[in-house]
């Protein structure tokens, strides 16, 4: 297409042979609607067309093809295809198969709360669980009374500015009706009714992963709460990991009651199988070792924590709290106790 002063000339590309016939070449001239349209088309172009890149920049379609990125969700109703779309995954899950046996789904969240909402109210997904009895799924939230958990809950219920007076007045009455600390035990909840009711009637004797359920089967969601730095979510299936980056900024007046994130696109990068060994590249094995490091090495199982009961719990979170406010020079608000009158006898 080519513009000139007073009239436009057009010529149509199209897929063809190699005969010698082309198509016309047409003349628009002005003061018609079929001119102002086309001028119109040009302008549209010139001015959302990319500028001249800087010697520097190397653009997008390189990373992305080497990544390997298949999709990525952002707001709205991306999110709603996003959990379709992980649901999709995990019920067409098959190997790579877990130490207990099964082919496995990773999961790492602060709390998984909506994660787990959507999955067990799928009737795909349950069916899946019913009729692939190895089918496992690892699941590992954050301990929700650790250093990390204290900063994520307090900069989850006030704005950013109010955070230093949050964290010296935070105590363990104000942590245990924190989102992030409810959530958590919701989940735990949740999972353990789950397992409840899906035994696969295996028994595991394993001390590897810290399973084992009450009534000797091997539960089919194992549970693990971690205290490393919540630094992404993240969902790895057979043939997909889903990665969400967790951030204490928001992009978004403070509201109360909304958690952070949930504004930050969530990448679904493609994971590979050839002749039963992973075709891993960056950063796909980065991240399927770094879920690995968790489970293993900075996490404990669920019952181990359970068995601290609330006492221990608060006593754990005490303990962290003050090592927390040692580090960042924060001093707690002193407690002021009301003194009743003090008459002589």
């Amino acid at each position: 297409m080519t513009s000139e002063p007073g009239k436009v000339l057009l010529e149509q590309y199209i897929y063809r042979g190699l005969g010698p016939s082309t198509l016309p070449v047409l003349e628009f001239a002005s003061g018609g609607k079929s001119y102002d349209e086309i001028h119109s088309s040009v302008l549209a172009v010139w001015r959302y067309a990319c500028p001249p890149l800087s010697k520097y920049d190397v653009g997008t379609a390189k990373g992305l093809a080497k990544a390997d990125i298949r999709n990525i969700f952002a707001q709205g109703m991306d999110r709603t295809k996003l959990s379709q779309r992980e649901i999709e995954s995990i019920v067409n899950a098959r190997k790579p198969r877990s130490r207990a046996g099964g082919p496995t789904v990773d999961v790492l969240a602060v709390s998984a709360k909506f994660y787990l909402r959507a999955l067990l109210a799928d009737r795909k997904l349950m069916e899946k669980f019913s009729t692939a009895p190895a089918l496992v799924m690892r699941c590992a939230l954050v301990n929700p009374v650790s250093q990390q958990a204290i900063m994520r809950a307090i900069a989850d219920e006030v704005p950013p500015d109010e955070i230093p007076a949050a964290l010296e007045g935070w105590s363990w009455d104000r942590h245990r009706d924190s989102s992030l600390y409810n959530d958590v035990h919701e989940s735990m909840r949740h999972i353990d009714h789950f397992n409840h009711q899906h035994r696969n009637g295996q028994v595991h004797t394993g001390p590897e992963d810290g399973s084992e359920s009450r009534s000797g089967g091997q539960d089919r969601i194992m549970l693990r709460l971690y205290s490393s730095a919540i630094a992404r979510a993240m969902t790895r299936t057979s043939d997909a990991i889903f990665v969400e980056e967790y951030l204490y900024g928001r992009g978004r007046e403070f509201k109360s009651g909304t958690p952070l994130g949930r504004e930050v696109p969530i990448i679904e990068y493609r994971l590979r199988t050839e002749k039963g060994q992973n075709q891993q590249r960056n950063p796909q094995d980065i991240l399927l070792a770094t879920f690995g490091v968790i489970w293993d090495s900075y996490s404990i199982d669920a019952a181990t924590y359970r068995s601290r009961g609330e006492k221990g719990e608060k006593l754990e979170f005490e303990k962290n709290l003050e090592r927390l406010r040692e580090e960042l020079g924060v001093h707690p608000q002193p407690t002021l106790i009301a003194v009743g009158d003090q008459g002589n006898p």
